[in-house]
């Protein structure tokens, strides 16, 4: 049985703008699938958001977690987002969403990397989160499929490899932040543990 607990306006507030963000992203990304699986492309943004409730428990971190692909993957247009969920929900998903998708995926990583290493806390956060679940389901991946697993990304392992290795590094302030430090050791042990020490 649900307590009753009494929530402040700014609480009600919060949790609606957090529930209609879970329900956008949900509508926007229903005929995706997680890449090279059967599995609903929203299984991410939600691990995603949970990971920063565990971690902040900042709702609007959160609404940015679950909210962080629909430019990059769906019909949604920043703006879309400014509009329905406020600045600045619209401002941590617009540094985390690619500027020039139809640029080589080198560039575009070379450029997103840039812009971690120089990004505010929150937002390496918001980053942190989403990488942390995508190296969670690449070494649960690897260990059932081996080298087999890369083919379905567009770059291979040795790629893949420098990418996450260089996000580690970017983020590596986030070591010494008492809310994301254990999520920052898992996801360098992660990256560790699939492509191998860079020391």
């Amino acid at each position: 049985m649900a307590e009753n607990i009494e929530l402040t306006v700014q609480e009600r507030a919060e949790n609606e703008l957090l529930n209609d963000a879970i329900a956008y992203a949900a509508v926007m990304h229903r005929s995706g699938l997680r890449k090279g699986t059967t599995m609903p492309y929203i299984v991410h943004p939600l691990e995603v958001m949970h990971i920063l409730e565990v971690m902040t428990g900042d709702k609007h971190l959160m609404a940015a977690g679950v909210l962080h692909d629909v430019v990059e993957d769906t019909d949604a247009t920043i703006e879309d987002v400014y509009a329905k969920f406020g600045d600045d929900i619209g401002t941590l998903v617009e540094g985390h969403t690619e500027k020039h998708k139809k640029d080589p995926w080198e560039k575009r990583k070379e450029e997103a990397l840039t812009h971690l290493a120089q990004a505010d806390e929150r937002e390496q956060k918001l980053v942190l989160a989403d990488k942390l679940a995508n190296m969670r389901a690449i070494a649960r991946d690897y260990a059932k499929y081996g080298e087999n697993l890369w083919q379905r990304f567009k770059r291979g392992k040795d790629i893949q490899s420098w990418y996450y290795h260089a996000a580690v590094k970017a983020m590596s302030d986030l070591e010494f932040d008492a809310e994301a430090a254990p999520f920052y050791k898992e996801f360098e042990d992660k990256v560790n543990q699939v492509f191998g020490d860079k020391g």
